[in-house]
């Protein structure tokens, strides 16, 4: 079971997404070369270590998320813990550029 507000977590990185886009098109920077990692913070609820799991798409299913988790933890500790339940701690999106569409825009 995973908690987390699933529209919301949505929201966020679509968000920070537009933002990061229109960040790039103002430098002259053509989005579609731009390269965009999101990321969540996990943990399962009670317990202090957390992983970060993947995120291939901002409308991700909740079932992708859990299972990218379970896996991740299982890697770390070789261990399942079905009965607990997980939690998002925080979400990220990372973007990179071309290195010719860094130096266009400080030109």
């Amino acid at each position: 079971m995973l908690r987390l507000d699933l529209g919301e977590a949505h929201r966020i990185l679509a968000r920070r997404w537009m933002r990061a886009a229109g960040c790039w098109a103002s430098e002259g920077v053509e989005v579609e070369t731009v390269t965009v990692q999101h990321e969540a913070d996990m943990q399962f609820v009670g317990q202090t270590h957390v992983l970060t799991v993947p995120i291939a798409q901002t409308d991700f299913a909740r079932e992708d998320l859990m299972r990218a988790f379970e896996a991740a933890y299982w890697e770390r500790f070789e261990v399942e813990l079905r009965e607990m339940r997980a939690q998002v701690v925080s979400l990220r999106t990372a973007g990179d550029r071309p290195a010719a569409a860094r130096c266009r825009s400080r030109a």
